[in-house]
């Protein structure tokens, strides 16, 4: 998972690059364009659009470039932590994974059960994680039916 998320992230690296190299490119065209034409005033709509085009891609690709390192962050925060669960994170999975076999013996989660598994697994992203894609399994697989959507992801 981690290795799509890296080649992922190269690949939008390589499109905001070619981006900012065909802007680079328009705005020399641009340049030798204005050079060439008698001194009248440019338009401001021709000034203005490279520059906003500018402004454009350099917004886009800080945002892009930010959401990449916060992902980075997050999965070297969780790999981190997947190294050595403590025995309270192994309890606490057990106990959640209790608590998802009996709902889905019954076909039914209850509020109180969605609201202890909060309660038990919230110092581990991992565990919710992990229970977060056994609970779709159980959904999408019709073995199971919430009280109330709204509330179903711990």
């Amino acid at each position: 998972m981690a290795w799509a998320g890296l080649e992922h992230e190269r690949a939008q690296r390589a499109r905001v690059e070619a981006l900012t190299r065909n802007l680079a490119e328009a705005r020399e065209e641009i340049v030798a364009l204005h050079a060439s034409e008698p001194s009248t005033p440019p338009s401001p709509v021709v000034i203005s659009a490279p520059a906003l085009d500018a402004r454009i891609a350099d917004a886009i690709a800080s945002r892009v470039l930010a959401a990449s390192e916060a992902r980075r962050k997050g999965e070297a925060a969780m790999a981190a932590q997947s190294t050595a669960p403590t025995d309270g994170q192994l309890a606490a999975r057990a106990a959640a994974d209790r608590t998802l076999d009996r709902a889905i013996a019954r076909g039914r989660l209850t509020r109180d059960e969605i609201r202890e598994v909060r309660e038990t697994l919230a110092d581990d992203p991992l565990g919710r994680a992990e229970f977060r894609r056994q609970l779709a399994v159980a959904l999408n697989q019709k073995k199971l039916v919430p009280d109330d959507p709204r509330l179903l992801m711990p």
